[in-house]
């Protein structure tokens, strides 16, 4: 695993919530932030409603590959952290 800075992580754990799952890229330490609907939407091949016209082809493959790949591992929740 790439060395990551804590105050990166810990930025990206206050920007979660019950809406929002964070995940760190264990070969490059990179951070990325997903709402439970995008999930879902991309679950459920719905993500056209969810995204709007704005949302680039590029931008749905970097969803698609958190979501799908075993670099990424999910942050705790805040959930999580307050137990």
């Amino acid at each position: 695993m790439k060395p990551v800075s804590l105050r990166d992580v810990a930025g990206e754990l206050t920007l979660l919530n019950n809406e929002v799952t964070g995940y760190i890229n264990v070969k490059t330490g990179e951070l990325f932030s997903l709402t439970h609907d995008e999930i879902r939407a991309l679950e459920n091949g719905t993500e056209d409603r969810v995204y709007g016209p704005w949302m680039t082809e590029e931008m749905l493959q970097k969803v698609r590959e958190v979501l799908e790949s075993d670099d990424y591992i999910e942050l705790p929740s805040s959930f999580d952290i307050n137990d």
